[in-house]
C-alpha cells in the first residue's frame, strides 16, 4: 500500500489525518492481516519462502514531517513494519510541507521496524533526464543516505511511479536489489510485478477493496 503525507488537516486527496491512519491500522488488525517488511517480501519473491496467510506491505513516500510525528509512533504502537522512501534534498526542509530531519530519520532508520528506501535526490521524473543526471539522482541519493544513516540502502522508489527500461538499468547499475513502482489505474499485487525492479502496489484509498484479496500463498511465481 502507498501512503504520502499525514496531516491534522488534509490539503490534497493523497493526505490522511492521523485519525484516518489509525483507522487503517485498525482495519488491518481487525482483518487479521500481517504487515511484513520489504526484506520479507523480497525473500518470498526471490525464493518462494513462505509469507503470512494475509500479508501487507506499508510504504510511505517523500519523507514528510508527519511520518516521524504521526506514522512512526503508530508503527511502534502496533508493531507494524514499513518502508519510508526519502528524496535527500528535502530532508530537513520545511518550506510548504514539513519534512523529517536527519536526526529524526536516523532514529527511524535505527528501528528494526523501519526500512529506508532511496527516492532520488530531488524527486524528478526520471524518464526525462539525461543519462548523467539519471545516474546522479539514482546513485548519489543512495550514497548520501548510507553515509548519513550508517546503514545499507538496498531499495529504490520511482518518483511519481514513472520508469522505463533505461531507468531500470540505472537502478540496477547503482546496486539496488529492487525498486518500488506505482502505475494507476493498473495497480497490482506484488507477485504480479514484471520483475524486482518494478514492484507493484496499491494507493491507500484501495485498502478496503484489496484486503480481502491478500494471500500469502504457498509459493510465489518468482520475480527475476
Amino acid at each position: 500500500m502507498m501512503y504520502h503525507d499525514i496531516l491534522p488537516v488534509k490539503q490534497v486527496p493523497y493526505d490522511l489525518t492521523p485519525t484516518e491512519l489509525r483507522q487503517h491500522f485498525e482495519q488491518i488488525k481487525a482483518s487479521k492481516m500481517t504487515p511484513i517488511s520489504l526484506d520479507h517480501l523480497m525473500a518470498h519473491l526471490r525464493t518462494g519462502s513462505l509469507l503470512p496467510e494475509k500479508p501487507i506491505l506499508l510504504t510511505f513516500d517523500d519523507g514528510y514531517g508527519g511520518h516521524y510525528q504521526y506514522v512512526y509512533p503508530l508503527l511502534k504502537e502496533y508493531g507494524y513494519p514499513a518502508v519510508f522512501s526519502i528524496h535527500t534534498s528535502f530532508v530537513g526542509v520545511n518550506v510548504g510541507r514539513t519534512h523529517v530531519s536527519w536526526k529524526e530519520l536516523k532514529t527511524m532508520a535505527d528501528d528494526p521496524l523501519v526500512t529506508i528506501a532511496s527516492h532520488t535526490k530531488t524527486h524528478p521524473e526520471l524518464t526525462k533526464l539525461s543519462d548523467q543526471k539519471l545516474a546522479e539522482e539514482v546513485g548519489e541519493s543512495k550514497k548520501i543516505l548510507e553515509s548519513r544513516l550508517a546503514r545499507p540502502v538496498k531499495y529504490f522508489t520511482y518518483p511519481y511511479g514513472f520508469y522505463d527500461a533505461r531507468v531500470k538499468r540505472a537502478v540496477a547499475k547503482a546496486n539496488y536489489l529492487a525498486a518500488i513502482a506505482f502505475a494507476a489505474p493498473t495497480e497490482r499485487f506484488a507477485n504480479q510485478s514484471t520483475d524486482l525492479l518494478s514492484l507493484a502496489r496499491f494507493e491507500k484509498s484501495q485498502l478496503a477493496k484489496v484486503m480481502p484479496q491478500s494471500w500469502g500463498g504457498s509459493r510465489s511465481p518468482q520475480c527475476q
